[in-house]
């Protein structure tokens, strides 16, 4: 494929979740002949990996017709200007280039009279109809309902101003019923050339890469709602399990079921107000004490070494503190799953004039300079089976806090994500707004 340097460059735009206009290229056939492609790109994420989702049509015939209609464009102006005029050689071959065309051509004079069809144009008449039934007849005779629909003042725009248009046709058409029809209109000397696309399969294929879409975005969201409940659903069963063998115990653990289930209601909660503003419930609350919990809380693996610091001056913080343990939960879950090997996790909080302070590092495989670009992306994940959730919801619990988070990381050597929450978050709001 001779445009592979181009097709090379789309995908990487879609890696970085630019999504690239529809674009045309040229390939070779298997008999060796070059050949016109039309493509839109989307890229896709699954529970595993990304894929690229391309609908290609081919367009040659069109991009032929185009430049033949280009080559031949003071041919059609003289067809325009006499009607009656006596064929050359070159004419005769614009006639059966015209006649044999896939896409419908008509071709009008300045006041809109038609001079001229071809045989795929007849399709969209009704049956029987002949070249002869329409040439010499008005557009408005033809076609009343352009009029309706406002396109037959654009003809008359282009005739005017030379400035040529193309639109789809979204209307049910008269004839055909329910199809969807790309129309280019262009001058002809004094006149007008119109050519006619069926462009219903490819709105059919569009609509179905839509709803490909929707489903990889769905099964994106049930992906990360799995990955979220998965903790505290442990965490009830496990405690149950050991109410069962240590009944003497049940009081202790009902206290850590209650605080797992109300944990577990937050994450559904935020999955439903992950399109609009993130709550936030304030209480005063120690920080120490919840980066402790949710530390334990965790299934942290036995290679990997825990190093836990926190400042005394954050015993007592306005936060909402099953948002902060989600986000502390996220950042560690993402920590650990860049420590395969193991490692050192280092969870630090202290206090800035006034902000606390939490960092959360790790000595992982690290992210790269491009990844972390996107890294608060909403569905960007570099990770298999990833959704491209977590970190976008930290980002947005944070700034509903009035917060900032920030990430630095080194291929290799390590992550570091450091949040800042205000001291006094009713005063941060008021400085945002």
């Amino acid at each position: 494929m001779r445009d592979i340097p181009i097709y090379v460059k789309l995908f990487t735009s879609l890696l970085k979740g630019d999504i690239p206009p529809t674009y045309e290229f040229i390939y070779k056939r298997k008999d060796g002949s070059e050949g016109w492609g039309k493509t839109q790109l989307r890229l896709i994420g699954t529970d595993k990996k990304k894929e690229l989702l391309a609908v290609v049509s081919d367009v040659s015939e069109r991009k032929r017709m185009e430049e033949e209609l280009k080559q031949h464009s003071e041919h059609l102006e003289e067809l325009v200007k006499d009607k009656t005029m006596e064929l050359s050689v070159s004419e005769e071959r614009l006639r059966s280039f015209i006649a044999s065309a896939p896409d419908a051509f008509t071709l009008y004079d300045s006041e809109l009279n038609c001079l001229d069809v071809n045989d795929a144009l007849l399709k969209y008449r009704p049956e029987g109809t002949t070249k002869e039934d329409l040439i010499g007849k008005n557009m408005l005779d033809l076609s009343p309902y352009v009029k309706e629909c406002g396109r037959y003042d654009r003809y008359l725009d282009v005739i005017k101003t030379g400035k040529p248009f193309e639109m789809e046709d979204i209307t049910i058409h008269p004839v055909l019923g329910d199809v969807r029809l790309s129309l280019r209109a262009f001058k002809v000397g004094e006149g007008l050339g119109i050519i006619t696309t069926d462009i219903t399969e490819r709105k059919r294929l569009e609509q179905e890469l839509v709803e490909a879409e929707r489903i990889s975005a769905m099964g994106r969201v049930s992906a990360m709602m799995g990955h979220d409940l998965r903790g505290p659903l442990q965490s009830i069963m496990n405690a149950l399990y050991i109410m069962e063998k240590t009944p003497e115990k049940a009081g202790e653990l009902r206290g850590k079921i209650e605080d797992s289930v109300n944990y577990a209601t937050r994450i559904l909660d935020d999955l439903r107000y992950s399109t609009g503003d993130v709550p936030v419930h304030l209480q005063e609350s120690n920080v120490g004490a919840l980066l402790q919990k949710t530390v334990a809380n965790s299934s942290m693996p036995e290679n990997i070494e825990v190093d836990l610091k926190v400042s005394e001056e954050l015993t007592s913080v306005h936060i909402d503190p099953l948002m902060i343990q989600r986000i502390i939960d996220n950042l560690i879950r993402n920590s650990v799953e860049a420590m395969e090997d193991g490692g050192v996790l280092s969870l630090t909080a202290f206090k800035e004039p006034d902000w606390v302070v939490i960092k959360v590092s790790d000595t992982g495989t690290g992210i790269s300079e491009e990844d972390l670009k996107h890294a608060f992306t909403l569905f960007f994940t570099s990770k298999p089976g990833g959704t491209g959730l977590g970190l976008a919801y930290c980002k947005r619990a944070v700034e509903a806090h009035g917060g900032t988070i920030e990430v630095e990381s080194e291929v290799d050597r390590g992550t570091t994500f450091t949040v800042r929450i205000p001291m006094n978050h009713e005063q941060s709001r008021k400085d945002q707004t």
